[in-house]
């Protein structure tokens, strides 16, 4: 307790300030007064790298983009190694289709950073399968992405989307489609691009319902899913 209260005369009076702005500002409900708040500590304190990414997170919120990417900028060239600030930007950049490049860079940045962050790669491979040009780029990250972390379904579910776009790999698209079932079983997605996979064969369209029907029934709220089930009864 003595201790206590001697750091507490140490204190300047701008740093009892600033404690005391940033205890209001988390505790703060409305969120453009919070905005204000933080506002307050980074004049005080311009390198509150904390007020910024806060913020910056109360910007994204209202969709004030420009301003988010702006604080979150900030976080980065105060701590430039700040992987969480690369991820939280990244994600604002997708927001627009303009600044999709600048997400690429920053996933591309995460992953010098942090060479065996599956995630990035698995981001990174999101955004080079939009374009057949980078679709082999894609494979390659998604691949490092499931040798990182082999347990994750998502990553098999995107390289399944990836192999089936070329009937030569569908083989490979269905392996992967089967192992996101078994990885996630109660998890609908595995079973609706397996029985999209499934209904561009007339021999194994009967799968493919099967699938949509098991997905309808993991996720009634999923209407994707009753879409494909019912373009699938009227080929049939």
């Amino acid at each position: 307790m003595e201790d206590f209260e001697n750091n507490i005369e140490e204190m300047s009076e701008a740093e009892l300030e600033l404690e005391k702005l940033m205890d209001e500002a988390f505790e703060e409900v409305d969120e453009e007064k919070a905005i204000v708040l933080f506002t307050k500590i980074i004049n005080l304190d311009p390198e509150n790298s904390e007020a910024y990414n806060n913020r910056g997170l109360y910007y994204l919120r209202n969709d004030e983009l420009d301003k988010a990417i702006a604080d979150f900028s900030k976080v980065i060239e105060l701590y430039p190694e700040d992987i969480e600030a690369y991820y939280t930007r990244a994600s604002v950049y997708l927001r627009r289709e303009e600044t999709e490049k600048e997400a690429l860079a920053d996933f591309t940045k995460i992953i010098e950073l942090s060479p065996d962050d599956a995630f990035a790669y698995c981001f990174r491979a999101d955004f080079y399968a939009q374009n057949e040009e980078t679709s082999q780029q894609a494979l390659e990250d998604y691949n490092k992405a499931i040798e990182l972390d082999p347990e994750d379904a998502s990553a098999y579910i995107y390289r399944g989307r990836l192999y089936s776009k070329n009937k030569e790999t569908h083989k490979e698209a269905l392996f992967d489609f089967n192992k996101a079932i078994e990885l996630q079983p109660e998890s609908s997605s595995g079973y609706i691009y397996r029985g999209v996979l499934y209904s561009q064969n007339k021999s194994s369209q009967d799968k493919a319902l099967s699938d949509f029907n098991k997905a309808i029934e993991l996720d009634p709220e999923d209407t994707f899913s009753s879409t494909c089930r019912e373009e699938l009864l009227r080929t049939m």
